[in-house]
């Protein structure tokens, strides 16, 4: 029983530690930052056809400037998406609830 604890005392933190890193990616950081803060992707998908900022819906993405979205999953039915420009630049931030 004290290990199942300790397990969901190191999970929490860790969710913790993720969020507080995925909050601090701005506009401009480099994939290369992204990943040595956030860690590889639970996925790697195409950009949808909307670019947003949080909640700050930044318009359609018409140019195709997002090239590409890395996925993190911080919970059960919540995730965030950080999508990327041609030269692997956060150019997007997004973070799903549910769908």
């Amino acid at each position: 029983m004290k290990w199942i604890i300790i397990l969901l005392l190191l999970i929490g933190c860790t969710k913790r530690d993720l969020l507080s890193s995925l909050e601090k990616i701005k506009i401009g950081d480099s994939k290369i930052s992204v990943i040595q803060r956030l860690g590889e992707p639970n996925k790697i998908t195409k950009c949808g056809k909307n670019l947003w900022w949080n909640t700050k819906f930044l318009g359609e993405d018409k140019n195709h400037i997002c090239q590409y979205l890395f996925w993190y999953e911080t919970g059960f039915i919540e995730r965030w998406s950080i999508g990327f420009d041609k030269n692997d630049t956060v150019i997007s931030k997004y973070h799903y609830i549910s769908e």
